[in-house]
């Protein structure tokens, strides 16, 4: 199942479900994706379970919807740079393009652990 295309409730990933000795489901997520999931975890845990669920609080709702679609545009642009530098002819053209979307990566990615951190500490806090 893709939910990249289609989120459930912001959330994305593909999800495998593999038959061996016995039936497991694989969840492949990006870095950005697994730190949306983590936040939206918790968000649950300290605000109300049902955020999971696409219910709740409208400002955490809000939240967890708008971050995934920052994640959205961030690896959809990644994905246009990275068919850009297959084509590009220049070293150094290619270089550039690289470093700018390594820039704006770390900056989300930094951005997400913050506020899991944040919402962390709240966490313990309510316990």
């Amino acid at each position: 199942m893709d939910r990249r295309e289609k989120p459930s409730h912001g959330y994305r990933s593909v999800h495998l479900i593999v038959k061996g000795t016995r039936w497991v489901e694989i969840q492949v997520r990006t870095a950005l994706q697994h730190l949306w999931a983590e936040l939206s975890e918790k968000l649950s845990d300290v605000i109300d379970p049902a955020l999971k669920y696409g219910k709740g609080r409208d400002e955490a709702l809000t939240v967890l919807q708008g971050t995934s679609l920052l994640i959205n545009n961030q690896e959809s642009n990644e994905k246009e740079l990275s068919d850009k530098l297959r084509r590009a002819s220049s070293e150094a053209g290619m270089m550039e393009i690289d470093r700018e979307s390594i820039q704006s990566r770390e900056a989300l990615l930094t951005l997400l652990r913050e506020m899991i951190g944040e919402w962390t500490k709240l966490a313990k806090e309510k316990k």
